[in-house]
């Protein structure tokens, strides 16, 4: 049985995202995150200490989404992000550049983004 997927606004900058995103739930993810409205300075944070990415449906559809709100802020963080979610970004090229992604990590994983960085 799936963990629902929950999101929960902390404040117009921090998100926090909980459960599974996978095929029957990344619907309702990328609806959430398309309501949330963008602040006035454009900076968001995404807590995604308790998400995983359970399919690559569900990993595609994360990436572009979180792409294409990236265009619209000055700045994205993700706080904790699953590493499946670190490596495609990486991938892509979008840690770098002028709608850069900003990964920030839970102390357990800073030896593992130094290897990326």
């Amino acid at each position: 049985m799936s963990k629902s997927l929950k999101v929960v606004t902390i404040d117009e900058h921090w998100l926090k995202i909980s459960g599974e995103i996978n095929k029957e739930t990344i619907l309702r993810f990328v609806d959430l995150i398309s309501e949330h409205p963008v602040p006035t300075d454009r900076v968001i944070h995404f807590d995604l200490s308790e998400a995983d990415i359970e399919d690559g449906l569900a990993l595609v559809t994360t990436v572009n989404t979180i792409r294409a709100l990236s265009a619209h802020l000055s700045s994205l963080w993700i706080y904790a992000a699953p590493s499946v979610l670190r490596e495609s970004l990486y991938d892509l090229g979008l840690l770098s550049g002028r709608h850069a992604i900003y990964l920030e990590e839970a102390e357990a994983d800073i030896s593992y983004t130094h290897t990326l960085n």
